[in-house]
C-alpha cells in the first residue's frame, strides 16, 4: 500500500503490523513528522512498522522525523534504504515519551545525512535510551563512520544481543564496547577495515555469550581468529573468507575448539566493489515478513 492510499482512511484500524513502500527507488517520496503521526492514529495499535526507502529529509528541519513521533508502543521498526537526518531522527525532546519498548531497529542502508555544523565541529550522534532493544541493524550505511558513538549505543541498548555494522566503519575503541554488551551474541562486522587489532584489543575483556560473528572481507587472519576464540567461550559460528585462514590454523581450531564452525564464504565480484553492502543478514532473517 503507498502512503497517498493508506492517508486516505479515516478511522482507527486495528492492525499491529504495517508495511508502506515508497513509489519508486530513484525518487524517494518524501515523509514529515505530521504524516508518522497520522500512522500512529489511524494504528494506535502498531508494534511493527516499516517504512522502506522514503526521503525523511523534509525541507524545513521542524518537519522532519523524530524517533518519537512513532507510536510508543512499536516493538519493530525498520526505515531500510531511506535517506535519513539521523540527528534528528535521534532526538529526544520532553513532548513525548520516547518509543522505550523498541525491541528491533533496522536503518539497514540508509543514506545518513548530518548538518555541517555538527561535522566540523565533531560532534557525535546522541543515542536515545532504548533499554530493550535487541537488534540493531546499520548494515550498508558507508557514512555512519564514527557519527554515532558505540559506547553510547552499549550504555543505553545494554540488552542488544544482535548487532550488525557490515559496510560502515568504526575504530578499536569502538569495538571494544561490545565488551559491554552482557547479553550479544551475534556481531555481523563484514565488509569493513576490521583487522587482528581490533580482537586482539579486548586482552582480558570477554564476550561471554556470542555465539555467531560475520567476518566476511574483513582484514582478520588466524592470529584474530584465535583472539576471538578465546575471548568467546560460547562461541559457534564464524563465516569468513579461505584464504584470510591457513590450514594449520584450521586444523588447530578444530583441536583446540572443536565447538566452533568454519563458514567459507566466496566474495562475489558486485559485492566486492560495492562492499558497504555488507552480507544481508536483515533480509535474510525478516524476508518471510514474520517478525
Amino acid at each position: 500500500m503507498t502512503v497517498k492510499d493508506f492517508l486516505k482512511i479515516h478511522r482507527v484500524l486495528p492492525c499491529d503490523n504495517l508495511k508502506l513502500l515508497s513509489l519508486t527507488q530513484t525518487s524517494k517520496t518524501i515523509m514529515v513528522s505530521e504524516t508518522v503521526c497520522r500512522i500512529r492514529k489511524i494504528c494506535p495499535n502498531l508494534r511493527s512498522l516499516t517504512l522502506e526507502n522514503f526521503n525523511f529529509l523534509a525541507p524545513h528541519r521542524k518537519r522532519r522525523v523524530k524517533l518519537e513521533d512513532f507510536p510508543s508502543r512499536l516493538r519493530f521498526l525498520s526505515l531500510r534504504g531511506s535517506v535519513i537526518d539521523i540527528k534528528t531522527l535521534l532526538a529526544s525532546t520532553m513532548c513525548r515519551k520516547t518509543v522505550i519498548s523498541m525491541v528491533i531497529l533496522d536503518l539497514g542502508r540508509c543514506f545518513f545525512v548530518n548538518d555541517e555544523k555538527a561535522k566540523t565541529q565533531g560532534q557525535s550522534i546522541s543515542w536515545p535510551l532504548l533499554p530493550h532493544l535487541q537488534e540493531l541493524y546499520l548494515e550498508g550505511c558507508p557514512f555512519l563512520n564514527s557519527s554515532i558513538n558505540m559506547k553510547r549505543i552499549a550504555l543505553s541498548s545494554p540488552a542488544l544481543r544482535i548487532v550488525d555494522l557490515e559496510g560502515t566503519q568504526f575504530d578499536v575503541e569502538g569495538f571494544r564496547c561490545f565488551a559491554d554488551l552482557q547479553q550479544l551474541e551475534e556481531l555481523y562486522i563484514g565488509h569493513t577495515n576490521v583487522d587482528d587489532s581490533y580482537f586482539l584489543s579486548l586482552q582480558q575483556r570477554a564476550l561471554p555469550t556470542l555465539k555467531v560473528v560475520c567476518l566476511v572481507q574483513t582484514h582478520v587472519t588466524d592470529i584474530g581468529l584465535t583472539a576471538l576464540c578465546k575471548s568467546s567461550p560460547d562461541l559457534l559460528f564464524v563465516r569468513q573468507e579461505r584464504s584470510r585462514c591457513s590450514s594449520k590454523f584450521v586444523q588447530d581450531l578444530r583441536a583446540s575448539f572443536p565447538s566452533v564452525v568454519l563458514e567459507w564464504s566466496g566474495v562475489n565480484k558486485f559485492f566486492s566493489v560495492l562492499t558497504h553492502q555488507g552480507c544481508e543478514h536483515y533480509t535474510r532473517r525478516y524476508t518471510s515478513g514474520a517478525r
